[in-house]
């Protein structure tokens, strides 16, 4: 990874802690960076090198319910009643990693997988 692309994902982790806009990114990443990454560049990269995609799930507009499981084939919130499309797509989305892919990253790394196996040795 080169000093750049380090100090681009510093940004991001800042930015992400903070619930920064995109714009700030940018321009914090022009003020303190001679040679800025794109927003857009920086995720790229970093998807490319964790390899996890995230897992899209439909929701209530009024984030009532998640249309998983038994509500998987509902096309109204069973709280509210609102409709779980407009145009044939979903009104609200939200995304979540998975579990079993975010650990198994965290043990690809011995140094990581060290400090989560310590309560187990100690």
């Amino acid at each position: 990874i080169s000093e750049n692309l380090l100090s681009a994902l510093r940004f991001l982790k800042v930015k992400i802690e903070h619930n920064l806009t995109d714009e700030a990114f940018q321009e914090t990443m022009m003020a303190f960076n001679s040679n800025p990454i794109s927003l857009h560049t920086v995720k790229k990269q970093l998807k490319s090198i964790v390899h996890i995609e995230p897992i899209w799930t439909d929701m209530c507009l009024n984030s009532c319910c998640a249309y998983a499981e038994s509500y998987r084939k509902l096309t109204k919130c069973p709280v509210c009643g609102s409709e779980r499309f407009q145009h044939k797509k979903p009104c609200k989305q939200y995304s979540y990693f998975s579990l079993i892919e975010r650990i198994t990253i965290q043990y690809r790394n011995y140094d990581r997988a060290k400090e989560l196996r310590y309560r187990a040795n100690y």
